[in-house]
């Protein structure tokens, strides 16, 4: 019952007041807060004339909303909340890099969820996605991770390629070594290509070393890491 007031006393101080850049930020550095994730959405739908910006926040709330979800449906159903508030900001601005990633990231998730075979749909769009992000900045880490991270899922004959996918990912590193799930990633492609000391060294890199990117992501990474490393010995 106090949990409850306290939730509605902070929707309502959000639809009264606002939220600054920082507070929805702090909200964003802690993801795996759905409290903090529901009072961006809460803010957003309040705005009658929504930037591309406003766009970008609840795309991003819908997103780590399905991240902390368990349940398959609730994951897909928040994630394609993302796809459409990303549509609605590419209204606004459709080169707007970060929305493009978002939207580009919710398909994988989407993909994930569902399983590969029946999401080979995704796969044209999430290109096409990726592709357009670093034409306007190639320099985005985030699509060289998302490339990545599909070639290395997707079958051989849908065109899946393991070595691709190392490159993309290695690169990932090189523009945001400070980011652990590029890490992460990297050693489930290099297992994959049969380089288990490869995959070792950088397991042991992630639970050693701190990745101030995404804090919350790290805490994930490091116990998927010491789990994953224990089962190669």
């Amino acid at each position: 019952m106090k949990k409850n007031l306290i939730v509605l006393l902070t929707f309502t101080f959000v639809l009264v007041f606002g939220l600054s850049s920082e507070e929805i930020d702090n909200f964003f550095d802690k993801w795996d807060d759905a409290e903090g994730l529901k009072s961006i959405i809460t803010y957003v739908l309040s705005i009658d004339e929504r930037s591309e910006t406003d766009c970008l926040y609840i795309e991003k709330a819908y997103f780590y909303t399905g991240r902390n979800f368990e349940d398959k449906k609730d994951r897909v159903k928040n994630f394609k909340k993302a796809v459409e508030w990303a549509d609605e900001g590419l209204k606004i601005n459709p080169d707007n890099v970060d929305i493009l990633y978002y939207k580009a990231a919710a398909f994988g998730k989407i993909g994930i969820a569902k399983g590969v075979l029946k999401s080979l749909f995704l796969v044209k769009p999430i290109k096409k996605l990726c592709n357009r992000i670093l034409e306007l900045d190639k320099n985005y880490p985030g699509a060289y991770h998302i490339l990545g991270v599909m070639y290395r899922k997707l079958p051989g004959w849908k065109g899946g390629d393991k070595k691709k996918s190392e490159e993309y990912l290695k690169k990932a590193i090189e523009l945001e070594p400070n980011f652990s799930l590029h890490f992460y990633e990297l050693a489930e492609t290099e297992l994959k290509l049969k380089k288990k000391k490869e995959a070792k060294e950088i397991l042991n890199k992630i639970i050693k070393e701190d990745f101030d990117k995404d804090l919350v992501q790290q805490g994930i990474d490091k116990k998927a890491a010491k789990e994953m490393i224990t089962k190669l010995k």
